[in-house]
């Protein structure tokens, strides 16, 4: 008896290169679902952030008859915004700053962002389709004081690329001992005015240098 010979056929040329190619796909769509998934998470983050700086905003304002200085915006990471909020929030993504666009008087702000998912139904809601108009800025979504258009926020910017910078002088102490920004210091009853937060936020501890109102 001869015993019967297995012959084992190899994968062709053929059969590799179909297998090779739909591997390559579906690594492909993998990694396009994976960042679209990441970039969703970002600006739910920015969401979130921009709610949690809303009602930190109202907060800050019913102590200090004013929003906060865009210093302690463009100090992103930091502790600036203490005790309204633990650490002042960055972009997840960039790690930069916020856009911030507060009024010189106090009446109102704008905070800005720009959401990865262009097709976000927030951004509309926003008023941002398909920018919110910020002048040098593609910002696409944006969160006011609730009482302000965005458009008034937007045409009194003053070509800003989203924070506006307070006039040197600006800065004094109020009278719960925090630094802010005055649009009229000498008539808040403010004995000392300065030129930058910082400084303003160490004179802050001695009651001399606290404004009346």
């Amino acid at each position: 008896m001869h015993s019967a010979t297995k012959h084992q056929r190899g994968f062709t040329l053929i059969e590799i290169l179909i297998v090779a190619s739909l591997l390559a796909i579906l690594m492909i769509l993998t990694f396009v679902t994976y960042d679209i998934q990441v970039k969703r998470g970002f600006d739910s983050q920015r969401k979130s952030d921009f709610a949690k700086l809303k009602i930190a905003f109202e907060d800050y304002y019913n102590d200090h008859k004013c929003y906060p200085p865009t210093v302690v915006m463009n100090a992103c990471n930091s502790t600036a915004l203490q005790p309204y909020m633990v650490k002042v929030p960055c972009d997840p993504e960039s790690k930069q700053p916020y856009g911030y666009v507060l009024d010189s008087n106090c009446g109102y702000y704008g905070l800005f962002t720009t959401l990865d998912d262009t097709k976000d139904t927030d951004i509309a809601k926003a008023d941002c389709s398909p920018t919110c108009g910020l002048p040098n800025a593609t910002y696409n979504y944006a969160v006011t004081d609730g009482g302000t258009p965005l458009s008034t926020i937007v045409s009194n910017a003053g070509g800003t690329s989203g924070a506006n910078q307070s006039s040197p002088g600006n800065y004094a102490c109020d009278p719960l001992g925090s630094c802010n920004v005055y649009a009229n210091p000498s008539q808040k009853g403010c004995p000392a005015t300065f030129a930058d937060y910082s400084t303003c936020q160490q004179a802050c501890g001695n009651p001399a240098n606290r404004c009346l109102q």
